[in-house]
């Protein structure tokens, strides 16, 4: 069975001014992909994430790949991930990974 490769572009920022745009594109562990994107920062600090992905119609995006980015979140930043499909919004990427959110 072949699997399909699903190409979503994160925008990852935080409180700290970071910045930054990932792209996953299924042939790298999406884990490492996001780690490699947040670089040397201390990710044990990041403990309230907000990931929206963004609902395009050019782009659907199917729950098998939204459970993957999720779990590779939470492997990396252990619980407290909360994540919701939010209209098209003017944002270049698939998806805002929003660290320290406060609400």
């Amino acid at each position: 069975m072949e699997r399909t490769m699903h190409r979503l572009t994160i925008h990852i920022t935080d409180n700290d001014k970071f910045d930054n745009l990932v792209e996953l594109d299924g042939l790298q562990p999406y884990a490492e992909a996001l780690h490699n994107a947040i670089g040397n920062r201390d990710i044990s600090l990041y403990r309230n994430n907000r990931l929206l992905f963004i609902a395009k119609e050019n782009h659907p995006l199917d729950f098998g790949t939204i459970y993957r980015i999720c779990g590779a979140i939470q492997i990396l930043f252990g619980d407290g991930l909360v994540w919701d499909i939010v209209e098209d919004a003017d944002e270049q990427a698939d998806a805002l990974l929003l660290l320290n959110y406060k609400q």
